[in-house]
């Protein structure tokens, strides 16, 4: 089988750029020196940029092309029929070559740096493998396709009249949804929440001109009601909220240039003695948080009783005096603060988005008008937001079709096709395979939502299955098993254990059930949910803060700012420790401090002595813990002071213990994760880091800076988080690609006719027939086994425990979805049939506990 190298993903993880860095090569700012070298050891993703990576001083001649664009050739066979390709069918020959030779050059010039940075021959075969992508498919695929296009035009469309309902009854000054409610709203000017919009009448239309900015185009603000389509105007349209009177809270929401949407706050005492005064309805007021913003007529008196009536009808929501809030005018009356931004930084650009979805559920953003016309607004944009990011991609798979496997299901005539997704298998910095659709979708919604079971459209044909399963806690397992090996590598090897550390063991021997695992455990101390202390707990092993914790807490858990900060600093004491100054015990050293544990130290597990990698780290001297370093320097020239012969030698024998003593690092102790982080700490500082397990090499966009350039510790600082990343999702790359050498070579063994379907992330799926299911099953089983041992004694520990041996369990299935019994409803409304889910047990008993044919 012919099976192709993807350039791209060499280049991706040799030298491409990580989420955090790509910002910086296209800072406008002045570059410091360090960013100079950074950019001449890293490259965008485009042919020429690579290109020109590799060969810097090799000028690239252009094709004669004409005044015809690369872009507008590139989509020619795409776009054009074939009638105009053949007639441009030279150019766009000559196009495809010059491009054709520019790759054969990058892959000369690659191929070399490969082999150095990806030694072990696992990697290049586990990358081959997952690039061959399969997903079997029906006629299912076109009709989910079609359906979903059409219901989710229908309720765009129904959405779209309610909204344009909404917003000429509101013109009118209508409050009620009926038309027999004709008591007036306030006029436009004095609106709460259109205020600043521009009432005036066109006449030509005869409606307000921001009316007619709610359309897409001028000429459809006459259409009647029944006309209107989704197409005529923009669901994302900023005078939507204002239309339907939304509070955060019971404070109306604005939105401004500079800070996105955020809402209104009267300043309570001064606001009542302003309009003491009769005469004041109005202010001038900002239409923005600059200080230079324009200004307009603030209906101050109409706010101020909205708000009030909120209160009354809603509740008082709480301003934490810390949040930082913008004056809106000069004597200070009302403030605005910004809404929480999804990722905790950054303007708010929709409030309607499912990132507030919860807030819209319990009511602290609302509507306080046409309630009953938003119902369906809310409707559509819930259940049609997935499919509008994904129709398009979906679209664009490339379906192949086998006419000659044809059947009947019910009225339905069934085709048998086929999709080679185009799954880029390192296409990012870390090396995880990278595509638009399959490695970003998530799990079919319970709910109503439209799309969401793309994946269940991959249907195996009869008579065959979809065998697979997901890796149990892979990321986390490897984090604690590096840590065990690091605090354990002083040991002999025979006395090396899994579990060692607290956050192995509990990852190893805890259950969920009995809440001994380290979720259970984490959410029980700090009594905080279990769901919540999993995202903190996976958080933090990729990198985020106390800061990103407490504001996670803050906006999911609805803490209060002090709780959350109180619990988030609780949380990393628990788990990472407490951080401490550490000086590095020079090598030929270690052995004393072995001697002196041995000799001196009657709980070692209670130390402050750290081992990191077989290395020890004594406190510094400003250390909480200095006195294990007076301890230990006190028992040393006890022990030798009779081989010296004065004070001076006293001192150099201690200076000569450290490696630049007057350096100490920052590590963890006392924590569950605490020697897991110290080895990533330490890890992330070496000058040519590899994984542990295939020895490949970071690239050079997060490697070491080269010796001499200036203010690279800088650049150590900023990216540290992402090299600690690094470490532990590029050893779970190993892993997969361990995974599937050794189901190629099973399968080829044991001649086990089956196709790999997929990998995402830390989920496997291959395609076999329903009689070899159980036997693949079963070599799935003893993959797992195979590189899960060969991971332990690559780090020097030779002992698996069986809680990690095995799958949990193997899924056969006829679909590709989460769970073997998870719901899911094809187009024509029939239901496909439960899979069935493999235990170790099961599968032993199924085959005999032999991959041989029968």
């Amino acid at each position: 089988m012919c099976k192709l190298l993807v350039i791209l993903a060499i280049v991706a993880s040799a030298s491409g750029k990580s989420t955090p860095s790509t910002p910086v090569s296209s800072e406008n700012k002045p570059p410091s020196d360090w960013v100079n070298t950074w950019k001449d050891r890293v490259s965008k993703n485009s042919l020429l940029a690579v290109h020109n990576h590799f060969y810097p001083y090799k000028e690239v001649e252009k094709p004669k092309i004409d005044d015809e664009s690369k872009d507008k050739l590139r989509s020619a066979f795409v776009k054009e029929p074939i009638e105009t390709i053949r007639a441009k069918f030279q150019k766009l020959m000559t196009y495809c070559a010059r491009d054709n030779i520019l790759c054969a050059e990058i892959y000369y010039g690659l191929w070399p740096e490969f082999v150095k940075r990806f030694p072990h021959p696992a990697t290049l075969s586990g990358m081959l493998n997952m690039g061959n992508v399969y997903l079997p498919i029906n006629s299912y695929w076109k009709i989910f396709y079609e359906r979903n296009v059409q219901i989710c035009a229908e309720k765009k469309t129904l959405a779209t009249r309610r909204i344009v309902e909404a917003a000429r009854m509101l013109e009118k000054g209508l409050v009620g949804e009926e038309e027999e409610e004709e008591n007036p709203m306030p006029p436009g000017p004095e609106d709460v929440w259109m205020w600043n919009q521009d009432w005036t009448l066109n006449s030509k239309l005869a409606c307000s001109e921001w009316l007619i900015k709610l359309f897409k185009a001028r000429k459809f603000a006459n259409l009647s009601l029944e006309e209107v389509e989704s197409e005529h105007i923009a669901l994302k349209s900023q005078l939507i909220p204002g239309i339907f009177g939304f509070v955060f809270g019971p404070f109306p929401l604005f939105k401004t240039r500079s800070k996105g949407w955020g809402f209104l706050v009267p300043n309570w005492k001064a606001v009542e003695k302003a309009l003491e005064d009769p005469d004041v309805s109005f202010i001038e007021m900002k239409t923005d948080a600059k200080e230079d913003a324009v200004k307009k007529r603030f209906p101050l008196r109409s706010f101020y009783e909205t708000v009030q009536n909120n209160v009354y009808e809603f509740g008082e929501y709480p301003i934490s005096e810390d949040r930082k809030g913008f004056e809106m005018d000069e004597a200070g009356l009302v403030r605005f603060y910004q809404m929480d931004h999804p990722t905790g930084e950054g303007n708010v650009g929709d409030p309607l988005t499912k990132h507030f979805a919860k807030d819209l559920k319990e009511q602290v953003l609302r509507p306080t008008r046409y309630e009953q016309l938003f119902r369906v607004v809310l409707d559509s944009i819930q259940t049609t937001q997935f499919w509008t990011s994904y129709s398009d991609r979906y679209r664009q798979e490339v379906a192949i079709w086998y006419p000659e496997k044809s059947w009947k299901s019910g009225e339905i005539d069934m085709m048998e096709g086929a999709i080679a997704a185009a799954v880029v298998p390192a296409g990012t910095v870390s090396r995880r395979s990278v595509h638009k659709l399959w490695v970003t979708l998530t799990n079919q919604s319970t709910g109503h939502v439209i799309g969401t079971g793309i994946k269940a459209m991959v249907q195996a044909p009869k008579g065959f299955k979809l065998v697979g399963a997901d890796v149990d806690s892979q990321e986390q397992w490897l984090a604690a098993l590096y840590g065990d090996a690091s605090a354990e590598k002083r040991l002999p090897l025979e006395h090396r254990v899994p579990g060692k550390t607290a956050f192995s063991n509990m990852m190893l021997a805890g259950s969920k059930s009995d809440n001994t695992d380290l979720h259970s455990v984490v959410a029980n101390q700090l009594k905080i949910s279990r769901n919540h202390a999993k995202v903190l707990n996976y958080a933090r092993l990729y990198g985020s803060g106390e800061t990103h914790a407490g504001k996670h807490l803050m906006r999911v858990g609805g803490m209060k700012q002090t709780d959350a900060e109180a619990t988030a600093s609780q949380l990393f004491k628990l788990t990472k420790g407490e951080t401490a100054k550490y000086m590095k015990v020079d090598s030929k050293m270690n052995c004393l401090v072995d001697r002196y544990i041995e000799e001196m130290q009657k709980n070692p597990d209670e130390s402050k002595i750290l081992t990191i990698d077989g290395v020890y780290y004594l406190p510094s001297y400003s250390s909480q813990f200095s006195y294990e370093t007076v301890g230990f320097e006190d028992w040393l020239l006890s022990k030798y002071s009779d081989l010296l012969n004065d004070g001076s030698h006293h001192d150099n024998l201690i200076y000569s213990i450290y490696e630049n003593p007057a350096e100490p690092r920052k590590l963890f102790v006392g924590g569950y994760e605490s020697s897991t982080f110290n080895f990533l700490e330490t890890s992330a500082a070496a000058h040519d880091l590899r994984t542990p397990i295939l020895g490949c090499q970071i690239a050079d966009s997060l490697g070491k800076l080269p010796e001499g350039t200036p203010d690279s510790a800088f650049f150590d600082r900023k990216y540290k988080r992402s090299v600690m990343n690094w470490i532990v999702q590029s050893s779970a790359v190993d892993f997969l690609h361990l995974l599937l050498i050794s189901m190629q070579w099973l399968c080829d063994t044991y001649q086990i006719d089956a196709r790999f379907v997929i990998s995402i992330h830390d989920e496997v799926r291959y395609m076999c027939a329903e009689k070899d299911a159980p036997r693949l099953a079963l070599a799935l089983q003893l993959s797992n086994l195979l590189v899960r041992a060969y991971i332990s004694h690559r780090v020097g520990i030779c002992q698996l425990p069986n809680t990690v041996a095995f799958f949990s369990q193997v899924d056969c299935d006829t679909v590709l979805r989460k769970e073997v019994d998870t719901e899911s409803i094809n187009p024509d409304g029939t239901k496909p049939q439960d899979g069935v889910a493999w235990t170790i047990e099961d599968l032993l008993k199924l085959t005999g506990g032999k991959l041989d044919l029968q």
